[in-house]
């Protein structure tokens, strides 16, 4: 039997670790506690996200799931919520 990829493990186990995973990144790249990161959070105006941070957060959600994504995509996306949501549709 054949193992699965890490993005086929990923898609199978839904929005709460890409929300988990999410949430991890920006709080750690922000050095923000992750109490402050919610689905409700401003990229920008809450979280302070510049074009570096979205530059960055292409680069690692791509790379942790193996999903084909823009920084316009990710810029489009006004709160955590709705990146999330990007990403799982994604998958």
């Amino acid at each position: 039997m054949e193992t699965p990829s890490q993005p086929d493990v990923l898609r199978a186990s839904g929005s709460s670790h890409v929300r988990e995973f999410l949430i991890e990144f920006i709080a750690e790249e922000l050095e923000l506690p992750t109490a402050d990161v919610n689905d409700f959070s401003e990229l920008v105006g809450d979280l302070g996200f510049d074009s570096l941070s979205f530059a960055l957060g292409v680069s690692e959600i791509k790379g942790r799931f193996g999903i084909q994504l823009t920084k316009d995509d990710v810029f489009e996306c006004k709160t955590l919520g709705a990146l999330i949501e990007l990403v799982e549709s994604r998958l």
